[in-house]
């Protein structure tokens, strides 16, 4: 009986493969490159949430009249703060989405009216607030070139000659880079400090 023709043997053949690094510049390069490209006066702050304080930083001790001071003293230190830290801060609790207490709660609703008032925010307006989809415990805060965690917002201040610059590289950033540096690039937005921040922070660019 005839036996059925094999078919070919499959034979391996050597495949080259190509790997891609991408080098990523450390928090410390990135936060020296801002600095220095865009005249920085004030160093970058980052900004992280969490929901347990982090081991080997600091807890915040003292007073903060305002949510904005906490980014002064950011510039030279890294600390974490909670919710009762930002207790006199109530717009700010409001924003980070910190649960506020009666009291907190009290003032935030007597803050908004008088900036109904003053026309500063109508009552239309107070649905459009940002107000951070989480709800942290603690929020962190320190100089962008030390911080030691991944930062959820970087703070860049600058005055009103820099922002051209800042908005087209936030849009490239945002349109024309790889998906893996687009994703820490996500979302860039521009804002003009407010009259609690000029009355509580001292930073030089405000000034």
């Amino acid at each position: 009986m005839k036996q059925p023709k094999l078919a070919r043997p499959f034979q391996s053949r050597p495949v080259s493969l190509a790997a891609i690094f991408v080098l990523v510049p450390s928090y410390s390069e990135i936060a020296t490159a801002l600095t220095k490209n865009l005249h920085l006066s004030q160093p970058p702050i980052a900004v992280s949430f969490s929901d347990n304080v982090p081991a080997a930083i600091p807890t915040w001790s003292g007073h903060s009249p305002a949510g904005c001071r906490f980014w002064q003293e950011a510039a030279t230190r890294v600390f974490v703060t909670s919710a009762e830290d930002h207790r006199f801060c109530s717009i700010g609790q409001y924003t980070h989405n910190l649960n506020l207490s009666p009291a907190s709660s009290t003032d935030l609703k007597d803050a908004l009216k008088v900036f109904a008032d003053l026309t500063y925010v109508r009552d239309e307006d107070i649905a459009m607030i940002p107000v951070l989809a989480s709800r942290p415990k603690h929020v962190i805060y320190g100089p962008l070139a030390q911080f030691p965690l991944d930062p959820g917002v970087v703070l860049l201040f600058v005055r009103a000659n820099q922002t051209l610059i800042l908005s087209e590289a936030a849009q490239q950033l945002e349109t024309g880079m790889p998906p893996s540096a687009s994703a820490a690039a996500a979302l860039a937005l521009i804002s003009m400090s407010c009259l609690t921040m000029l009355r509580y922070s001292r930073f030089p660019v405000l000034r």
